[in-house]
Formats: structure tokens, C-alpha cells, sequence
């Protein structure tokens, strides 16, 4: 049999395994551990793709190819099972019962198996499916009120995702697409926005942000999901619409680029309005999603590549400043700006890693964000000056919002109502494993991206080549 299917099999598979057999778990505790263990093994079959396109290049299985292995794919699914691992190791026990360690992995199965297919009708089933697990997710959310208004959210993320992802395949289908019919100029514009819309709405960029805030808070399930959805949209953008339909693709890039440009100024601002320490740093994410469309709105090597790389970056920095978020509220029991303070003279580790992570979130030289905003910033600037300077003013608020919020949260006066000393412990040793390891690879990114560039790199040159 072939290798490569074996290979693209045990991508899929591991993850699906991990999840049936957690499923099977007689409690949460036992349903942790098998969680963990498999996924350890789903990083070591990541990791075995990687160095097989490192060592062979880009691979599809057969001229008919349902699947495909390169070096954007491969790098998003190495880059998603470490995020899944680092939620399941970091999170507090609270956060991870049985069904939300199933869900997790489930996930996971499902957005593997999107990266690495080839075809619309086995890309357009596991877009729907790997929507799924966020339902279950929202359901646990206490608060009625908020409740309400994240399924309000989710319903119009996953519907509408559904909705276009559907229609896209039946118009496909009907105009001849599938056998390899040349399409009218009108339908591939029509087939693009269904596209386009779609990976706008999976990715909650503005106007459509709705849930994304709603995922920060919602412990390693909630930021896996929120990661999970950006590569899945990048993905869509980048492997299936501009192949598909190419000149509609170039069509629609200025929509992107503005769209982009306008709802990461706009995320950025509703972020300086926060109350609550996680929905700031969603609503920072929602700007970071916004730069990500404008770069790869740019339509050239150092915008799109910078769009690559501020994937990869961002999946390590969310990951880790959830993890502090995750942390203080297991301790503190709120997240609510108000009720902290003086938290660094309890938990100084929690302020550390804040801190650094918060440098790395904005821009500051030798964080993984650096070299993708600097990238993006350069795309933009050769044609788009006033969109680059609106980037600009743009990264500054965000390393306005991450600093007053770690003044307010670890140096602030203790407000009344707070919670006592002896209640917000330091680090554990596990989520300072985590944060540590998460902290090297974001150094590894920021310090020397050149190999996550040149593993992106022939992804960029095809988008480019539209």
C-alpha cells in the first residue's frame, strides 16, 4: 500500500481514534489521560508528515488525488495538534470533562481531514462537520443571557458556513465545475462570493465577530475552535477558491483587502471598550483575523506570505495568553477587570508570561507576529500606502489594549470585592511546562521564520500566480 495514503490516513485517523476511544472512557479523569496520551501520538504523526514533504516535496496520492500533502497544510496541521495538546495539558480539570475532550479530538479528525482533502465534496463535508463540536461547547456557557447571544452567534456562523458551503458545491455541480467544464465569467463570480463569504464568517472577521470573543472564554476547546476556524478560512481562501476560480479570485481581492483593513482598526478600537479580560483579548483577535485578510488580500509575496506566517503566529500566541486568561479565572473565579488586581503580587509567573505573550501579540521585535505584520505592512505599502498606515496605527492599539489590561489586571489596585491572596496560587508545573514550551516556539517563529516561510512558500507563489 501506498505510504503517503498510509500517511494521510493516520492524520485523519489518529485524532478520530483518540476521540473514540476517550469517548469509551469510564470517567473525565480516565478520559484526560487517553486524550493526552493519543494526541501525543497524533503530534508524532504530524511531525512524520513534516519531514516527509521536507524531505520528498509536495505529494498527491495518484493523478485523481482526493487528498494532497505540501507544506501549508502539513505546517497547520503540526501547528492545530500542538494547540489541542497544550489546551489539554494547560486547562484547568473544570474545563475538561469527557464530552469537551471528545469534542476537542473530534474536531481535530475533521479539520485535519479539510486540510488535506483535495476535492469540493470531501472539503465541503468536513467544513460542516468540523463546525459541529462548538455547539456543545456553547451549551455549558452558565449564564443564560450569554448563552443566548452565543448560539444567537454560533447559529450564524455555522448555518450561514453551511448554507454557503452547500450552495457552492450544488452551483458547482450544476454548471459542470466537477468535470472540468471551462465556467462563465458571472458564475465564477457567483461561486466566489459564496466562497469568500463563507471564510469571512468562519474566521470571524468584522462584521462577522460575533463568536470569536465568545471562544476566548470558553477554555482549550473554545481557542482550539477559534484557531481551528482561522485555518480552516485561510484554507478555503487559499487552496480551493483561487484554484478553482482564479479570475474571480483576483476580483474579489479588493473586497478582501478593505474588509481586512477597515475590521482591524474596527476590532482593535471595540477591544479599548472591554470590561472583561477575555473578551478584550477576543476582540484583539478579531483585529489580528482583520490583518490576516488584508495581507492576503495583497495579492503579492510579502503580503500573502505574511498572511501565512501571521496564521502560524497566531496560533501559538492565542493559545498561550488563553492559557493566562484560563488560569486567573480558575483562580480568581471571574475575569471581570474590575473585580482584579494586584494579581502579579500572588501569581508573578502568571504576570511574566502575560507579559511576554502580550509583546509577542503586538509586534514587538523577536516575537512571532514581527516578521508576519512586518510582511503584511510591506505588501501593502507597494500600491495601498493608506491601508499599511492604518495597519500600522493599528498594531500600536494593540499593544495599547495588552498593556493597560496587564497594568489593570497584575499591577492594578485591589478592588473591592476581589478575591483574597491566599486564593490566586501561582503557576502549576504543568501550565508552566506548557507556557514555557509555548514561549520557545513562538521565540522560533519570531526569531528565524525562514523555514515556516520557505514550507509556505510554494502556497504563496500559487496564490500570487492567480
Amino acid at each position: 500500500m501506498n505510504l503517503d495514503l498510509l500517511l494521510v490516513g493516520a492524520l485523519v485517523g489518529a485524532p478520530l481514534l483518540a476521540a473514540a476511544v476517550t469517548a469509551l472512557a469510564p470517567d473525565d479523569d480516565a478520559a484526560l489521560r487517553r486524550g493526552r496520551s493519543l494526541l501525543v501520538a497524533a503530534l508524532a504523526v504530524s511531525l512524520a508528515a513534516l519531514a516527509r514533504v521536507v524531505l520528498r516535496g509536495p505529494t498527491t496520492l495518484d493523478p485523481n488525488a482526493w487528498t494532497v500533502l505540501d507544506g501549508g497544510n502539513v505546517t497547520s496541521l503540526l501547528l492545530l495538534t500542538v494547540a489541542a495538546l497544550a489546551g489539554l495539558w494547560s486547562s484547568p480539570r473544570a474545563q475538561l470533562g469527557k464530552g469537551s475532550v471528545v469534542a476537542l479530538l473530534g474536531s481535530l479528525a475533521a479539520m485535519s481531514a479539510l486540510l488535506v482533502a483535495e476535492r469540493v465534496p470531501a472539503e465541503a463535508a468536513a467544513w460542516v462537520v468540523s463546525m459541529a463540536p462548538t455547539r456543545l461547547l456553547l451549551d455549558a456557557v452558565e449564564d443564560a443571557d450569554e448563552r443566548r447571544r452565543a448560539l444567537r452567534a454560533h447559529a450564524l456562523t455555522a448555518g450561514s458556513g453551511a448554507a454557503l458551503m452547500g450552495a457552492f458545491v450544488l452551483g458547482w455541480a450544476l454548471v459542470g465545475g466537477a468535470h472540468g467544464h471551462p465556467l462563465r465569467p458571472s458564475t465564477q463570480r457567483d461561486l466566489m462570493a459564496l466562497l469568500a463569504l463563507a471564510a469571512v464568517v468562519r474566521m470571524g472577521a468584522m462584521p462577522f465577530h460575533g463568536l470569536l470573543p465568545t471562544l476566548f472564554a470558553r477554555g482549550p476547546l473554545g481557542i482550539f475552535l477559534a484557531i481551528g476556524n482561522m485555518h480552516a478560512a485561510m484554507h478555503l481562501l487559499t487552496d480551493v477558491a483561487m484554484p478553482l476560480l482564479p479570475d474571480a479570485y483576483r476580483e474579489a481581492v479588493p473586497a478582501l483587502r478593505a474588509l481586512g483593513v477597515l475590521g482591524a482598526l474596527a476590532g482593535a478600537l471595540m477591544a479599548l471598550a472591554q470590561t472583561d479580560l477575555t473578551r478584550a483579548l477576543g476582540m484583539i483577535a478579531v483585529s489580528q483575523v482583520g490583518m490576516v485578510l488584508a495581507g492576503v488580500g495583497a495579492m503579492n509575496h510579502p503580503g500573502v506570505s505574511g498572511a501565512m506566517l501571521q496564521t502560524c503566529a497566531l496560533t501559538v500566541v492565542w493559545g498561550a495568553l488563553s492559557t493566562v486568561a484560563g488560569a486567573i479565572r480558575a483562580r480568581a473565579g471571574t475575569t471581570v477587570i474590575a473585580r482584579l488586581g494586584a494579581v502579579a503580587l500572588d501569581a508573578p509567573g502568571l504576570a511574566v508570561f502575560f507579559l511576554l505573550f502580550s509583546l509577542a501579540s503586538a509586534g514587538f521585535p523577536g516575537g512571532p507576529t514581527f516578521p508576519s505584520e512586518d510582511l503584511i505592512l510591506h505588501g501593502l505599502l507597494d500600491g495601498h500606502p493608506w491601508m499599511a498606515a492604518v495597519l500600522l496605527a493599528t498594531t500600536a492599539l494593540h499593544g495599547i489594549v495588552l498593556f493597560r489590561l496587564f497594568g489593570q489586571v497584575f499591577f492594578g489596585p485591589r478592588r473591592v470585592g476581589a478575591p483574597a491572596h491566599a486564593a490566586l496560587p501561582d503557576l502549576l508545573p504543568r501550565e508552566r511546562a506548557v507556557l514555557t514550551a509555548l514561549f520557545l516556539l513562538a521565540l522560533a517563529l519570531g526569531v528565524a521564520p525562514g523555514p515556516v516561510a520557505a514550507l509556505v512558500d510554494p502556497v504563496v507563489a500559487r496564490v500570487i500566480a492567480a
